[in-house]
């Protein structure tokens, strides 16, 4: 082992955090006013009512609490996206607003049952004043470094999937590019033969868990990343979040951007592709795209939705021309 080479190790995943306490009163201030907020794709996991009411309870009490990780976001104003604390900051805004009222056999016997709004002012400002510990990173803190930091404290009961992640982590306009394609009909409908990827009403859980979204960004990489070198690169985590690095560096600007001259494709450009390729899927393969044809003793069937499948059908037609494959589906 090298003292040097790990010392030097070190530096370079260096998280830059600072540490402090919030009032309650004064942290919900700036969840309702916009300046810490939940990222979307988080706000469908909620504790039960027990759940919460002991976090309440535990507040009263003073037992210590897990710290409120929150991220500092690019810009000119103070910003943050809670990276670790979302159940416990919206049960704190549910109780405060009424929407919670505590479940019974509580220690403290007298909150049984009992909202927010019907506690005496002298408990209502006790409350309010009690302290959270929060834990900021700083958004000088690495790009993958700070990747790191959402899955490490996201191995918990609700682990979020590394397009979740991104989402939040590369938050840019060609994220929400990816989502707007997501969302497109076109896709949706070559989708809709995978329940997997069907769509649910708000406040539902989503199996999907934003695959839909990686899966354009696994197509557009492939693609960028081929075109570029002439070289299939597999599309690990590791390069999926290369690629979303780049296109939100580049869209920053500037004749000095270390990544100007990589991956050149705007978004229309991939637009374009990426409809032209889905229709071509559907005329070819009528149903059966995206899956394993799986062979066994009494049957050969396609069985099931598959990403490498994807991904080879999906790069194997973007050289073909949408108008090509229409005639020959015509004469077939």
């Amino acid at each position: 082992m090298s003292i040097e080479n790990l010392l030097k190790q070190i530096k370079t995943v260096t998280v830059y955090k600072s540490f402090g306490n919030r009032k309650i009163k004064d942290l919900l201030a700036d969840f309702n006013d916009g300046n810490i907020h939940i990222p979307e794709y988080q706000r469908g996991f909620v504790w039960d009512i027990g759940i919460q009411s002991r976090f309440i309870e535990s507040i009263f009490m003073e037992i210590p609490i897990p710290a409120i990780f929150l991220l500092e976001k690019d810009g000119d104003e103070a910003m943050y996206e809670v990276i670790d604390g979302v159940q416990r900051l919206s049960t704190l805004k549910a109780f405060v607003n009424d929407k919670l009222t505590l479940c019974n056999n509580l220690k403290l016997s007298d909150l049984d049952r009992t909202s927010f709004s019907k506690l005496p002012p002298i408990v209502t400002n006790l409350f309010l004043n009690k302290e959270i510990n929060i834990i900021t990173i700083k958004k000088n803190t690495d790009p993958e470094i700070q990747f790191e930091i959402f899955e490490r404290l996201n191995r918990g009961s609700v682990s979020l999937t590394a397009q979740e992640l991104r989402n939040c982590m590369y938050h840019s306009k060609f994220n929400s590019f990816l989502i707007s394609l997501s969302e497109a009909e076109y896709y949706r409908d070559i989708l809709s033969v995978f329940p997997v990827f069907k769509v649910v009403e708000d406040g539902k859980p989503d199996r999907s868990r934003m695959l839909d979204v990686e899966m354009i960004l696994r197509f557009f990489a492939l693609f960028e990343t081929f075109a570029e070198t002439g070289k299939f690169v597999s599309p690990r985590k590791e390069q999926l979040n290369f690629y979303m690095k780049v296109k939100k560096e580049k869209e920053k600007g500037g004749e000095d951007n270390l990544y100007s001259g990589a991956y050149l494709k705007t978004n229309d450009d991939l637009q374009t592709l990426f409809q032209d390729v889905c229709e071509m899927i559907k005329l070819t393969f009528k149903g059966n795209h995206y899956k394993r044809f799986v062979v066994n003793k009494s049957q050969a069937k396609f069985k099931n939705f598959n990403k490498s499948v994807f991904d080879v059908q999906m790069l194997g037609f973007s050289d073909y021309k949408l108008e090509f494959i229409e005639n020959v589906a015509l004469v077939s």
